[in-house]
């Protein structure tokens, strides 16, 4: 029997292994891919559908992040402005010297202002009130009534953690032990070795 001829007699190519099949085939005898599939145009579908699916997905643009490129927080609304504002874009209040500090710095002052407060009896939050920075229009800036029992929990945290840590330093010393005894083992084992073949 001849071989087909593409487009002779309803002839088709199939487009996922290039065989050509007579007309009269549903399927392509070699690979059993349907008569009219383009698996190319399919694929080429399914890469914009996946593109489209993905860009779909892909996280909103949002506004600025507190600390990142000098952005800073409103001591009056709480928004958060990029760093190129001098006036906050939601209430219009300037931008208070507080804001011009790290946002790292500042977390790190209040961090210590609850250690000082728990260290002295006080309560944190109170602490924190009498010594509360302030920011624009006379606000007082101060953190939330759980601060103090977060700072005792941190405090807890780096204990257990001290503690890990040290449990660890003790474990890799048993561990350089134990190398150190396996080492003169296989060194004694060595010489023996040496001895026997000698």
């Amino acid at each position: 029997m001849p071989t087909p001829i593409e487009g002779v007699d309803g002839n088709w190519r199939c487009h996922s292994c290039n065989n050509i099949n007579l007309g009269v085939r549903e399927r392509c005898n070699r690979c059993a891919l349907p008569k009219g599939i383009d698996v190319h145009s399919l694929a080429k579908g399914f890469e914009a559908h996946a593109a489209m699916t993905v860009s779909a997905l892909a996280l909103p643009k949002k506004g600025p992040v507190e600390g990142v490129d000098g952005n800073w927080r409103c001591s009056g609304c709480s928004n958060i402005n990029f760093g190129i504002r001098d006036k906050c874009n939601r209430c219009t209040a300037p931008r208070s010297s507080l804001a011009l500090q790290p946002y790292a710095d500042v977390q790190a002052h209040m961090f210590q202002m609850g250690l000082e407060s728990l260290r002295n009896g006080t309560n944190g939050r109170n602490g924190f009130q009498a010594s509360a920075l302030q920011g624009a229009h006379g606000s007082t800036i101060a953190p939330a009534a759980n601060n103090s029992n977060n700072v005792a929990q941190l405090e807890v945290q780096v204990a257990l953690l001290t503690q890990r840590q040290t449990n660890l330093e003790l474990q890799v010393q048993a561990l350089q032990s134990q190398v150190a005894q396996q080492a003169a083992l296989l060194t004694s084992a060595g010489l023996t070795v040496a001895r026997l073949r000698q």
